[in-house]
């Protein structure tokens, strides 16, 4: 991403949005889901900034969402031929209703969660289940959804004997999201492999599969074997399938920029306070996530402790090195932060949410800025 030229216009800390490079990733999803036949969705868990999800509406089957409130961003977004799908532990009595009228499938994530709002619900819904197949790749607990104890999804064995004892008229389809962040498709075919050794009555008597996110599509030698997979699950049980990436098609995007504010010793180390925060980028601090840093450098002579401005004492990027020293006014650029970042930001320290911007086609816009009002609004 090339905004170097634009640095000098923006206030900082910015998000900036490379409209081509996301283009580029929609185009190659979707020829993904056009070769191998199965409706591609948009997980919106990831990214809510309605003007950049009209690019992305332009090439998706849908959206997935995960609570009310993104499911109405969605119907506002979407055509009538494409389609809403909510999954979410934490479907309220409350707002059912409008779900159920706005939302074109849901599945639910518990036996109890149906049994309790089955009643409430719209007759045109699709209805189904998330089940958890209780088969994990080796992914840290805490965003693993195949954990041990896990709330998300209904154990597979539990669903086989649900669903024998009251007929399988009621269920539409099953959802299963099993992974994060990976690169490897033949963990998705061992799954459904498992899958089938359970539900393999079910899955001829339904309708759809959504086989959920956390995969991340990269070329077309890497997406071979997940095109047989949904070609061999169509050509098996005349399903329509369903997947819902979010991080694979908006994170490299996306470009953080921040400056540099104040530049000290610390015993033994240099610190370089920045304009921004880690509560900007919470994965940091989440899951010690080391940032792709622009102009960063392996071997630099000249190392840093990359500090977040507010009062934290954990509000740290991390230790990176440098050619140059750094002084106050210097640009850091914190590169593939589109993912989990604007929709997980905050504003503690009443510090202010870095401004959103996009370029495009050599067009550089400002699309969103926050002001004192968003902050003391979510207060007064």
């Amino acid at each position: 991403m090339n905004v170097e030229y634009n640095l000098k216009e923006i206030k900082t800390p910015a998000f900036i949005c490379d409209i081509d490079t996301l283009i580029k990733n929609l185009e190659f999803h979707r020829k993904m889901a056009n070769e191998s036949g199965c409706k591609l969705l948009f997980s919106l868990k990831t990214f809510t900034i309605v003007e950049i999800l009209k690019y992305i509406q332009k090439y998706v089957d849908g959206f997935s969402s995960s609570s009310l409130f993104e499911t109405k961003i969605a119907k506002e977004l979407l055509s009538n031929e494409q389609s809403i799908h909510l999954t979410t532990p934490g479907l309220r009595q409350n707002e059912i209703n409008e779900i159920s009228r706005t939302a074109n499938f849901i599945a639910f994530n518990s036996i109890s969660q149906y049994e309790f709002l089955k009643d409430k619900l719209d007759k045109n819904l699709k209805i189904g289940f998330r089940i958890n197949p209780q088969f994990s790749s080796d992914i840290d607990n805490k965003y693993n959804p195949c954990c041990p104890n896990s709330k998300l999804g209904i154990p597979i064995k539990r669903f086989v004997e649900y669903i024998k004892t009251n007929n399988y008229n009621f269920v539409t389809g099953i959802h299963f999201h099993t992974n994060c962040d990976s690169t490897n498709f033949d963990f998705l075919t061992e799954t459904f492999e498992l899958i089938e050794i359970n539900l393999k009555d079910c899955l001829h008597k339904i309708e759809w599969i959504n086989l959920g996110g956390g995969y991340l599509f990269q070329s077309d030698e890497q997406i071979k074997s997940f095109i047989n997979l949904i070609k061999r699950i169509k050509n098996k049980y005349d399903v329509e399938i369903y997947i819902e990436p979010g991080a694979s098609i908006i994170r490299n995007s996306f470009l953080l920029v921040s400056t540099v504010i104040d530049v000290f010793d610390s015993e033994d180390k240099r610190v370089a306070v920045l304009d921004t925060t880690v509560n900007h980028l919470p994965e940091v601090l989440e899951f010690n996530y080391r940032l792709n840093i622009t102009n960063s450098s392996k071997n630099g002579a000249y190392e840093y402790i990359l500090a977040g401005s507010s009062c934290l004492a954990g509000d740290l990027f991390g230790l990176y090195k440098f050619d140059k020293p750094l002084k106050i006014g210097d640009k850091i650029l914190f590169n593939n932060v589109g993912a989990y970042s604007i929709v997980k930001s905050n504003m503690f320290n009443g510090i202010n949410l870095p401004a959103i911007y996009q370029t495009h086609n050599d067009t550089f816009k400002l699309i969103k800025e926050y002001t004192y009002f968003d902050f003391i609004g979510k207060y007064n």
